[in-house]
């Protein structure tokens, strides 16, 4: 397991998306401000967790405003939660990345992710029998004051995410 640390640019980085974000206007009545584009190997889930059942095959496993919860014996190419964690059980596989956007990467003992964790406004949770092939990181924000109401606020406030079909 290798860890990586955070350098300056990284972090001017995470200021300057926080920063246009937060100076974006917001969507007209009745728009959506994102729009979801999925393959048909693709699973996601919005306002809500998504569960990748025991034997499954999927390419990208994405909750927004939710957890992805993948579960022993799964498959999964990509794992990711905006607005949430992300769960692999004992068993489970994730062939490249596992990320968590203001939530945690919660590993069980005998979860194999083969490329990165990352955990960004959370931690990684990984016991000495979770296997991570590249680097694990877990960036938790301590702000306070006005920034800290406004940047949660953003991410409660971004709206719902048009999907295909809609």
């Amino acid at each position: 397991m290798r860890s990586a640390s955070i350098s300056f640019p990284l972090s001017a980085a995470l200021l300057l998306f926080a920063s246009g974000a937060l100076a974006r206007d917001p969507p007209a009545a009745g728009k959506s401000d994102c729009t979801v584009q999925i393959g048909p190997d693709d699973r996601l889930a919005q306002d809500g967790d998504l569960v990748v059942p025991e034997g499954a095959r999927v390419a990208s496993a994405v909750a927004i405003h939710g957890d992805v919860i993948v579960r022993s014996g799964a498959r999964v190419d990509k794992a990711v939660a905006i607005g949430g964690s992300v769960e692999i059980r004992s068993g489970a596989t994730v062939r490249e990345d596992v990320v968590a956007i203001g939530g945690d990467v919660k590993l069980s003992d005998g979860a194999r992710v083969e490329k990165d964790a990352v955990a960004l406004g959370g931690r990684v949770h990984q016991p000495r029998g979770a296997v991570v092939g590249g680097n694990v990181l877990g960036l938790t924000l301590q702000l306070g004051g006005e920034l800290k109401a406004k940047i949660l606020s953003e991410l409660n406030a971004t709206g719902h995410c048009r999907l295909p079909g809609e």
